[in-house]
């Protein structure tokens, strides 16, 4: 449906318009670390390598390649499908080409020749065609309440396209014959630019406003229809020109560019990967004395110290969700726009979107799925380490055996009697015969 393109007044000013719509990423180790694995890398030349993991490395699978060569190939080819269409473009015209663009209703375009031309080259270069249409206030205002009103009816009756480009230009039917003859300079014109939908991708917001401005300015100038015009649809072939003709729009490209060039990296490097991987085999083999002595020995305080992939943390666990959750949001949006879009394009008889639909559904069920699968493996990350403990003794364990000695009890009547500070000693008695006399 067309739209309002903008207008203006005299004495009013001018208005704009509603413009339009790999292998595993288990950790490995050269050395033995506590709950791994060894593993023997046999190359088919006879070479070995030795190395330590808890599961067995897995290589680079051909299924992989393709799903990421299909998976960026459709992306890209989709994300430059949809840029290209927005590049401007020449219209392919699904019109007659009119014997005249100009309907002087009120004749007041004294020389209409000159504005003929410039009317001619603008649909020659764009495929777009222009209409000037002059009338009195009088004869829309008896059905109509304004001139957008009427243009827009008038466009749908004269047009069956969006191809269209329709200036309405009106002034009182009073002052028509001063106008003709000259004894008005300005009168009190009005106009209003009605634009099909296709028209929008050429001419921009910009140069709308620009061709808009530059009618009311030579109008308010005091030049007549004719001249206003072709003054204002002058410039806008100019700058139609540069859109359409320009270098400049090969620079929409570079997102395109830039999204392949994310998808080419990680596909080299599988194929590089999946050449390497055709020279050796791997193999599990049994753990030896050795590597169980030089396990790294235990921090009661911190278990998993030294454990390469055991020193899981909940709170960092909970963290990197967050993080994930946050970084697949946009692409998560992306595959809802996708869908969103698809759906409105095959509702207006796109076939585009249904491709949109289909690319959006999968796109976005692949988002998911590694989100989940994020979210499973940090699951099982916690469930698989224990908090190791140390065995101490616990309260209820019996004391051990110790002999009972036999010591005099503090009730025995003979140890109460004596006080602790008497110098008579246990001995003294024994000892009486071995006293010199005298010595008493």
């Amino acid at each position: 449906m067309p739209h309002s393109g903008g207008g203006g007044s005299h004495g009013g000013g001018s208005h704009g318009g509603s413009h339009g719509s790999h292998g595993s990423s288990s950790y490995r180790s050269s050395h033995y670390f506590h709950g791994a694995r060894r593993f023997r890398k046999r190359y088919h030349d006879g070479r070995e390598e030795y190395f330590y993991s808890r599961s067995k490395p897995v290589k680079t699978g051909i299924s992989g390649l393709v799903f990421m060569l299909l998976f960026g190939s459709v992306f890209t080819a989709l994300m430059g499908i949809g840029i290209g269409s927005e590049i401007p473009k020449r219209l392919n015209e699904e019109y007659r080409t009119p014997s005249s663009r100009i309907y002087d209703n009120i004749d007041v375009i004294e020389d209409d020749s000159e504005l003929e031309d410039v009317l001619e080259e603008f649909n020659d270069l764009t495929g777009i065609c222009p209409v000037v249409y002059t009338m009195t206030v009088q004869d829309y205002n008896r059905e109509y309440v304004d001139l957008k009103s009427f243009a827009y009816y008038q466009y749908l009756d004269m047009f069956d396209d969006e191809q269209h480009y329709l200036v309405v230009y009106a002034i009182p039917e009073y002052q028509v014959e001063d106008y003709r003859n000259g004894r008005m300079d300005i009168p009190d014109y009005e106009f209003e630019v009605m634009m099909g939908d296709e028209t929008d991708n050429i001419i921009s917001d910009n140069m709308q406003d620009r061709f808009i401005n530059d009618v009311y300015e030579s109008l308010e100038d005091g030049d007549r229809p004719e001249e206003a015009f072709e003054y204002a649809f002058g410039r806008m072939t100019d700058s139609a020109d540069k859109r359409l003709n320009g270098n400049g729009n090969l620079r929409v490209f570079i997102p395109v560019i830039f999204v392949g060039l994310i998808f080419l990296i990680p596909v080299i490097a599988m194929i590089v990967n999946i050449k390497k991987e055709k020279e050796f085999e791997y193999e599990e083999v049994d753990l030896t004395e050795e590597d169980l002595k030089s396990a790294p020995t235990i921090d009661m305080a911190n278990p998993y110290a030294g454990m390469p992939g055991r020193n899981y943390n909940p709170a960092m666990g909970t963290a990197f969700k967050a993080i994930m959750t946050v970084m697949m949001i946009p692409f998560v949006c992306i595959g809802i726009g996708l869908i969103t879009g698809g759906v409105t394009e095959m509702a207006s008889g796109d076939v585009f979107g249904t491709v949109k639909l289909v690319f959006g559904i999968v796109w976005t069920s692949i988002i998911l799925i590694m989100l989940v699968s994020v979210f499973r493996a940090l699951r099982n990350s916690e469930k698989k380490d224990p908090v190791m403990t140390a065995d101490y003794p616990k309260a209820d364990m019996p004391h051990a055996e110790y002999p009972q000695a036999d010591y005099p009890e503090a009730s025995d009547p003979e140890i109460r009697k004596r006080p602790f500070w008497s110098p008579k000693s246990d001995y003294d008695d024994d000892d009486d015969d071995l006293r010199r006399k005298g010595y008493e």
